[in-house]
């Protein structure tokens, strides 16, 4: 039966994707539910309404893609809701007499298959699907709440490290203006200790030049007289 079931329903799989974009299961195991640690609590700003419609269409496509291919992967032995699910999409979507044709069909080629496998099976991928989307939205928020936190960290850094360059600019300006304040100053500071030197530079030669005048007048004297 499981031949018969690979056999009919390999060209199933080609209706939303090609056969080598579906990888084969390598086992089935049963989704674990990962622990997230709790994110740094913080401020987040207002987010703003997601449109769902700017979302690009390879986007989502390749997001279904990634939906179908993990149901496929815990697909179960036998025929069940995968694969009435994939023969009424095949038969033009989910109505009521594709989904009889289809589960007519496949209840002919397993026997095995009955509305209370159908639903339980059905349930058990929807809710498997679900705990996949719901562990990726919690994996997400944590990255989304450590980016946040990041953003809020370098944003207080930054913030002071401004404050302190604003405060070593205040203070330079100040300096400045006390050196240009003093360079202003600067010649009227030292004038009156030139104007004193000066003073007794003219007083030291005057004199001098009294003396040296005197002695000189002698000298001539004494070679004129003696």
């Amino acid at each position: 039966m499981e031949n018969q079931k690979g056999g009919f329903f390999n060209g199933l799989k080609k209706m939303i994707f090609k056969e080598e974009d579906v990888p084969l299961p390598t086992q089935q195991p049963e989704p674990i539910p990962a622990k997230v640690a709790n994110p740094v609590v913080v401020e987040p700003r207002p987010v703003k309404t997601f449109d769902s419609s700017a979302v690009p269409v390879e986007a989502r496509e390749d997001a279904a893609k990634k939906a179908y291919q993990l149901i496929e992967s815990i697909n179960q032995p036998g025929v069940d809701f995968f694969e009435v699910w994939n023969a009424v999409e095949e038969n033009g979507g989910a109505q009521a007499a594709s989904l009889k044709q289809a589960f007519n069909t496949l209840k002919f080629a397993d026997k095995t298959l009955t509305k209370e496998k159908l639903l339980s099976s059905g349930n058990y991928y929807k809710n498997e699907l679900q705990k996949a989307l719901d562990n990726d939205v919690q994996k997400k928020n944590g990255e989304r709440a450590a980016i946040t936190n990041k953003i809020k960290e370098s944003k207080e850094a930054l913030t002071a490290e401004v404050n302190s360059l604003e405060e070593q600019v205040v203070r330079l300006q100040k300096t400045i203006v006390e050196k240009q304040a003093e360079l202003s100053n600067l010649q009227a500071h030292w004038q009156p200790k030139l104007e004193d030197i000066e003073k007794k530079i003219q007083t030291g030669k005057h004199a001098i030049e009294g003396v040296i005048s005197k002695m000189q007048t002698l000298l001539s004297l004494a070679e004129k007289e003696l």
